[in-house]
């Protein structure tokens, strides 16, 4: 409720209805004074921030200690005194990304591929290579350094490019070396139809002609890139992971359809999410603390989350402890196998944003 000022109007000012009370019985709206003050304007803004933590802390502190007994609360209907699981979701998958997006940032140094290791080691033998010969005693030794030093530098005339011959279209076609998109869409319009390539294969070699002309040699760079934007496709890949997972857990308890709906189990597997987004961000923080009792701190945490899973299916839906961790081992397998398709399919997205 808000400290706004009564009405002494009884008409709605929202739908028209005629309230009897402080609240619309139609639309639900509190029949106050319109124009507010901003004071209490104010006071609003920090009863509702108050408002949402006090509600927020308490429901984190019963969604840990009580595996699973969020979602039978809201479910049986008791909902007012926790904060909204789709609300809290949003809030707290917000946050972790926040955290996440900040702690880990993916670039060529990251990767350890940023260097060219090649033209870094023609440099060191072209500085260090001379004061071999200093070393060498014999005849001998000073030809064994000479041809070490030929297998890493080559001679001039080994390093001048080969006159190649000229290819035919038809010659590109059949061997596909291609160099560039330029020529690749040349070789294809030069073609007859029934030797063109089809659509996905055409959208796949263009791809990567176009990759390779705007990262030439720059390996450590595209990888990079790549891993960015498939980094930032989680978000969404959970949010589609939730009616997948849903609907394998109705075909698990689907003798039990008419006790649970799909809605529920869905219920069930936010609640879940939100406590792997709380537990996963406390050991990305754990993760950036140098002390040696940390790793044991974050093994048991890691411990606490499958035993806190299973628990909840088990409280969730009231099974025994076989049934239990039969289905908790299926739902398991079938969300990995399916994670695989989601990653190939994020990852295929990500390629073609880069």
């Amino acid at each position: 409720m808000s400290h706004g000022r009564e009405r002494i109007e009884k008409d709605c000012l929202n739908c028209g209805s005629i309230v009897e009370g402080r609240f619309c019985q139609t639309c639900g709206q509190e029949n106050i004074q319109p124009h507010e003050t901003f004071l209490g304007m104010v006071n609003h803004f920090f009863s509702d921030i108050t408002h949402f933590d006090g509600k927020f802390f308490k429901t984190v502190g019963i969604l840990a200690a009580k595996p699973g007994f969020l979602s039978r609360q809201y479910i049986s209907g008791k909902r007012q005194s926790f904060l909204h699981p789709i609300r809290m979701y949003v809030f707290t998958s917000a946050v972790f990304f926040l955290v996440f997006f900040s702690l880990y940032k993916v670039n060529e140094n990251t990767l350890g591929i940023g260097r060219n290791e090649k033209s870094w080691g023609d440099k060191q033998v072209k500085l260090y290579g001379p004061d071999a010969y200093k070393h060498a005693e014999t005849h001998e030794d000073s030809m064994d350094i000479k041809e070490a030093m030929d297998m890493v530098l080559p001679s001039d005339s080994a390093a001048k490019p080969r006159r190649r011959r000229v290819r035919t279209a038809f010659d590109l076609a059949e061997s596909e070396d291609y160099k560039t998109l330029k020529q690749y869409d040349s070789v294809q319009a030069s073609l007859p139809e029934a030797r063109k390539d089809g659509w996905f294969r055409k959208l796949m070699i263009r791809k990567g002609l176009d990759i390779n002309d705007r990262y030439p040699g720059e390996e450590g760079k595209l990888t990079a890139e790549l891993l960015n934007k498939f980094l930032h496709t989680l978000p969404a890949m959970l949010f589609i992971s939730l009616p997948l997972y849903a609907f394998f857990l109705y075909l698990l308890y689907v003798r039990r359809r008419k006790k649970f709906f799909f809605a529920d189990h869905a219920i069930f597997l936010i609640h879940l999410y939100i406590f792997t987004f709380i537990l996963t961000m406390l050991t990305m923080l754990l993760t950036r603390v140098s002390y040696g009792w940390v790793s044991f701190l974050i093994a048991a945490l890691m411990l606490y989350g499958v035993g806190y899973t299973i628990k909840a299916f088990r409280n969730f839906y009231a099974q025994g402890w076989f049934k239990t961790l039969v289905k908790f081992a299926l739902f398991n397998l079938l969300c990995l196998v399916s994670l695989g398709f989601l990653f190939a399919i994020f990852f295929g997205y990500a390629l073609f944003q880069v």
